[in-house]
């Protein structure tokens, strides 16, 4: 199973394709597409900088790859909504529907859906107690205990190994 990321990018990809077929964009190797988490969420749930990346190879205003690819771009997918903004970026919105229908997939297989490759066979240390020793107890590290356990279960479900181990100050 694919990430999200990986989902959109391959989503770009796509629509740069298609534009390079019909002749909208020069037909050039684009490289890694860079998806990104922008810092502020207005600005979509994901980011994309490859027009300013492709500008100077393509001979264009990066705002012009831009608006070339969101108007080629599937919007009835994973991606819901994307918009060009300058200097040439692609703010990107996933579909609810979307994430909705990813909720039904992990009701009716769980454990498939939990059984990804994404990290397989690295290496995760998940600390989620960590309590003062000379402090008092007080129910923030009961919570911090309950998830951190509960990611650490998600985790080992899934795909990743971690040394489960509980350290003594």
């Amino acid at each position: 199973m694919q990430s999200l990321t990986e989902l959109i990018s391959q989503e770009v990809f796509i629509a740069i394709k298609n534009a390079q077929n019909k002749a909208l964009l020069p037909d050039l190797e684009t490289g890694p597409i860079p998806i990104e988490r922008p810092q502020n969420p207005a600005h979509g749930d994901f980011a994309c900088s490859l027009p300013l990346k492709l500008a100077k190879q393509m001979n264009m205003n990066p705002i012009e790859i831009a608006d070339i690819i969101t108007k080629v771009l599937s919007v009835d997918g994973v991606i819901g909504y994307a918009e060009p903004v300058l200097p040439g970026f692609i703010n990107l919105f996933v579909n609810n529907n979307w994430i909705l229908d990813q909720i039904d997939v992990l009701r009716q297989n769980p454990e498939e859906y939990f059984s990804q490759d994404i990290g397989e066979g690295e290496l995760v240390q998940i600390e989620y107690v960590s309590a003062n020793p000379t402090g008092r107890l007080h129910i923030a590290h009961a919570r911090g205990a309950i998830l951190g356990s509960t990611l650490a279960n998600l985790i080992k479900v899934g795909w990743l190994q971690y040394p489960s181990r509980i350290l003594f100050k």
